[in-house]
């Protein structure tokens, strides 16, 4: 919510940004995930995710206004759907829209709070005493488990491959939708911070470094987002 200097943000845009949530603030967004968080009835985590974050864009040229085609309000509004469908729209706590940057975008926090219906559990316990070989006896008992609310966001986005299939998943429910494509999977890119990004760009161009398409190009079985002209 611009609380603190963005350098890469145009403060003459800033007044295009939307709030679809009444919050509108970092306290506020805290104030709504403790909110959620008092609805947990089963134990979580030493330390468990409180909040995700989702970002929700595509490259600056893909937008109206920057060439494309995109309609950023519908593809947004899609996007928030999916993520209300994932989730439930009462765990969508806030969802801010950014038009200020070098292309619009999404942000939607989300509590990952999971509802676990009653249910039977099977679990082997100790019986008392040895069987004939010598072992502890052991026998399986149905145990009855109250409804509860658990704080999980593993069971959302827990490993690289449910991260993956999410992915591929709005890509084809959504981005598809607007002319869009997944991005290329298994990539060997890696995210950098904005402070890396920018401090990087900085020494480029004091250096004035120059960096041919030959030693740019792709090596073996890495590949990269952009073509080494690029």
């Amino acid at each position: 919510w611009r609380t603190l200097p963005v350098p890469h943000a145009d403060p003459e845009r800033t007044h295009l940004n939307e709030d679809w949530r009444p919050v509108t603030s970092p306290g506020a967004l805290r104030a709504a995930i403790e909110q959620r968080l008092a609805l947990v009835t089963a134990a979580a985590a030493k330390s468990p995710v409180l909040c995700v974050e989702y970002l929700i864009t595509a490259r600056a040229e893909g937008f109206k206004g920057y060439g494309g085609e995109v309609d950023a309000p519908a593809y947004f509004r899609d996007a928030l759907a999916f993520i209300e469908a994932r989730h439930g729209a009462s765990n969508v706590v806030a969802v801010n829209v950014q038009n200020d940057e070098a292309a619009p975008h999404l942000v939607v926090y989300v509590t990952p709070l999971v509802e676990r219906p009653a249910r039977t559990v099977r679990k082997s316990v100790f019986a008392g005493g040895r069987d004939e070989n010598g072992k502890l006896k052991r026998v399986t008992k149905e145990i009855r488990r109250p409804a509860e609310v658990v704080l999980s966001a593993d069971h959302y986005n827990g490993t690289p491959a449910k991260l993956a299939a999410l992915q591929t998943v709005f890509a084809e429910q959504v981005a598809a939708k607007h002319g869009l494509a997944r991005g290329l999977e298994l990539s060997a890119a890696s995210h950098t911070t904005n402070k890396q990004h920018h401090e990087a760009l900085a020494r480029a161009l004091a250096g004035h470094i120059g960096l041919t398409p030959e030693v740019l190009a792709r090596q073996g079985r890495l590949w990269s987002k952009e073509a080494p002209e690029e």
